[in-house]
């Protein structure tokens, strides 16, 4: 354990260089992807009003109607980032009704889940989202462990000899590794959370 520990200490800078290009990486791609979904979410409203413009006089009002519907459905999801017009409509609703964003935010992140058969919008968990919780909770808990055992290993074999720059390597680290878990852990919303969210959404009737 002492070898792996002094190879990482001696190796942080292209370590850290390596980690440092693998996180600007997966956010490169993550922009591009955003980036596409963009453009061709811009490209359907362009092709759509060109039509609409275009061919108005061969679309009749029920056509000529649907996409309207279309154009303002693909506006919408830019502006809201959300694709169902109930789930929009529910969200708009929550807002006027000065629901706490943060119950907002988990409406939105619970957006699959969301049911509106009766007669107000319920969050229905299946076993594929327990499941997706267990191993973020477990995933989260790791996490946890390998900050506090780096820094049980770190206090235990610390010697004068380590430069400055190796703990500030770990302590940067350690502050990922204690991000992270927590990120991992609040991923997804509670059972008990859910509860809370059904309860709001209880007082706010679809046709009310």
């Amino acid at each position: 354990m002492e070898d792996i520990l002094n190879y990482l200490l001696h190796n942080s800078k292209p370590i850290l260089a390596l980690i440092s290009a693998f996180c600007s990486g997966v956010l490169v791609i993550i922009y591009r992807v955003y980036k596409g979904v963009t453009f061709l979410s811009n490209r359907r409203i362009s092709k759509n009003k060109h039509y609409l413009n275009e061919y108005i006089d061969f679309i009749n009002n029920e056509n000529k109607k649907h996409i309207e519907n279309m154009i303002e459905s693909e506006v919408m999801f830019k502006v809201t980032k959300i694709k169902s017009s109930r789930l929009r409509n529910l969200i708009s609703k929550l807002e006027r009704n000065d629901v706490r964003p943060d119950y907002i935010r988990d409406i939105r992140k619970l957006n699959f889940y969301v049911s509106f058969d009766t007669e107000f919008p319920v969050i229905k968990i299946d076993f594929q989202y327990k499941l997706g919780r267990f191993f973020e909770m477990i995933i989260g808990g790791m996490t946890f462990f390998g900050m506090i055992l780096t820094s049980l290993i770190l206090y235990c074999y610390k010697n004068e000899a380590l430069q400055v720059s190796y703990y500030s390597f770990t302590a940067i680290f350690l502050i990922f590794l204690g991000c992270f878990s927590v990120f991992a852990i609040k991923l997804s919303p509670s059972r008990k959370r859910i509860k809370e969210l059904n309860k709001i959404l209880s007082e706010c009737r679809l046709n009310g």
